[in-house]
């Protein structure tokens, strides 16, 4: 009974401070922290509607044990009780206190060569998957090299990996920029925009890019307007929930659990649902007999900072975080590498790492700190690639895209110290003709 009611004001108090927050925001307040707010109520306080009938009919998968030990916890559930509510509180009142408005934030200027290169760079894909040494296999099959594993040879999947998903990153990048430096889009340049995105996603046979790119789109789409239009964030949300929910299906990666019901409920946990991740984060802590997660403190802090040495001059280096977890969640009490992963949190795997109270609490100094640097600026460039990091953060651990952007942040960083002679402010260059 106590988790149902510790459950519940959780879920009542991040309803009503996402009410506000989205009401601020359609005001023109544009702080990172009220937009994230809405993604942790969304990944980390609703979730906490589908927990609860979780304990309340005492699921058990046989797959993931600690998966049920966690949920129905009491100790877990009044700790994650306080951290859900500490979290919630402090991104609303710290982003009530920024009050940032798009109005405050200057643009850099961007010249015709540089656009017209971005927008070439959205197709590099098509280039790399000719040069693959099995290029026909991306236009028989849909994620070849993940649902058609026994066709693929082992050059094309060491291609596919480290050439096709580069390009696709950069593609995805440059469709980012495009939308940001253009003022305004006509349904021509909208479609070949949507078109880039459905393409590299495509090849690169993820959904999360796709999903990655409808988010960064919705973004920028709030940032370039001072009246938002709800049903242009809505709809594309929805499309990639209906896109996830058919890929379960045709790919049968759903139809592990059981029924049905139980099929929907795991799909949506592991790929929706932070709360649960973070709830064995915690619960590792408490009961380490149980569950293993890593083997030393700051264990993939270390791979996050230096995940750019090579694992032939460092053999013991680190994994990423989610590696580690996914196999303390199927129950290992040794690591073990998995061939998938559970889709992992900033604030598990600093818990992990450091410990409760002192993991969240030195992650919330440093979150604060780069909210502050970047929103500080002032630069509408910057602020961009920092609310899009946040945004990464909330949803996902360090490891993967986020990287890419923590680093062009600090590059930018960097020259906004010779903002004179490198990065030149001016109002927004019009590219609708471009």
């Amino acid at each position: 009974m106590e988790i149902l009611i510790l459950n519940s004001i959780v879920f009542f108090t991040g309803i009503k401070l996402l009410q506000k927050s989205i009401k601020k925001i359609l005001n023109g307040n544009r702080s990172i922290c009220l937009i994230t707010l809405i993604l942790f109520v969304v990944e980390y306080i609703v979730p906490l509607i589908v927990e609860t009938i979780w304990y309340v009919l005492r699921i058990k998968v046989d797959m993931f044990p600690p998966l049920s030990l966690a949920l129905c916890d009491r100790t877990t559930s009044y700790i994650y009780f306080c951290f859900a509510m500490c979290i919630q509180l402090y991104l609303y009142i710290f982003g009530t206190k920024s009050n940032i408005s798009i109005n405050l934030l200057q643009t850099p200027k961007i010249s015709r060569e540089l656009f017209f290169i971005l927008k070439c760079l959205r197709f590099l894909p098509i280039l790399v998957i000719l040069l693959s040494p099995s290029p026909l296999l991306y236009f028989k099959y849909y994620a070849p090299f993940t649902l058609h594993k026994d066709i693929v040879t082992e050059s094309a999947a060491q291609f596919h990996s480290s050439w096709v998903s580069s390009s696709c990153t950069i593609a995805f990048l440059s469709t980012m920029a495009i939308q940001f430096f253009r003022l305004k889009s006509n349904k021509k340049q909208l479609m070949v925009q949507y078109f880039s995105v459905f393409l590299y996603s495509f090849i690169n046979g993820k959904r999360t890019i796709l999903a990655f790119s409808v988010l960064g789109l919705i973004v920028i789409s709030v940032l370039r307007t001072k009246k938002i239009q709800l049903k242009k964030i809505i709809l594309p949300l929805i499309m990639v929930i209906v896109f996830f929910a058919l890929y379960s299906i045709l790919s049968g990666k759903g139809e592990y659990y059981g029924s049905a019901g139980m099929n929907l409920l795991m799909t949506y946990i592991m790929y929706f649902d932070r709360a649960f991740v973070t709830k064995i984060a915690i619960f590792e802590k408490l009961n380490p007999n149980l569950v293993h997660i890593l083997d030393y403190p700051f264990q993939t802090i270390l791979f996050n900072l230096f995940f750019w040495i090579p694992r032939s001059f460092w053999p013991e280096k680190p994994y990423p975080y989610a590696l580690y977890f996914t196999s303390g969640a199927i129950g290992n009490k040794t690591f073990y590498m998995v061939p998938w992963r559970f889709q992992t949190a900033v604030y598990a795997e600093w818990i992990s790492n450091i410990g409760i109270v002192l993991g969240v609490f030195l992650y919330i100094i440093i979150y604060t700190w780069f909210v502050r640097k970047t929103e500080k600026k002032k630069n509408l460039l910057i602020y961009f690639i920092g609310l899009i990091y946040s945004c990464f953060l909330q949803m996902f651990e360090y490891t993967g895209t986020p990287q890419y952007f923590i680093i062009l942040w600090c590059i930018l960083i960097f020259l906004s110290l010779f903002k004179k002679k490198y990065l030149v402010y001016n109002s927004m260059v019009k590219m609708n003709d471009l």
